[in-house]
């Protein structure tokens, strides 16, 4: 009878500790699983997209180099926010007028090592 009470509680141990294990690994199992969906996420183009970049399609297809995109009829940008539909060929946005460099401004004088074109100044 002693016997199988020591029987009894050995078997409680064992029984708690697998237990504990088996909690123990499914929290580490559950850690690597949301490690590896956050990886999944960055790696998509929607973690791109956010980052400032398009996604370029034409005819359902996504485009990846300037001639195919210049062949296509109509073209679809996608953004972090939402899709437009562009058409290839139209009229370019005039770039936006550079404001006039005063002389003398920040580094600007012609000494040193500096060209005087730009408004970093002399960088050593």
């Amino acid at each position: 009878m002693r016997r199988l009470a020591e029987e009894r509680r050995r078997a409680g141990l064992a029984a708690a500790q697998m237990a504990a294990a088996q909690t123990a690994r499914l929290g580490r199992l559950s850690d690597r699983l949301a490690a590896l969906d956050r990886l999944r996420q960055s790696l998509g183009h929607g973690a791109t997209l956010r980052r400032g970049f398009a996604l370029v399609r034409a005819d359902g297809r996504v485009v990846t180099a300037a001639e195919a995109a210049g062949a296509a009829t109509a073209l679809e940008l996608e953004f972090h926010d939402g899709r437009v539909a562009v058409r290839p060929g139209a009229p370019r946005p005039r770039p936006a007028a550079r404001p006039a460099t005063r002389p003398g401004a920040r580094g600007g004088d012609g000494g040193g090592d500096n060209d005087g074109g730009g408004d970093q100044g002399q960088l050593f």
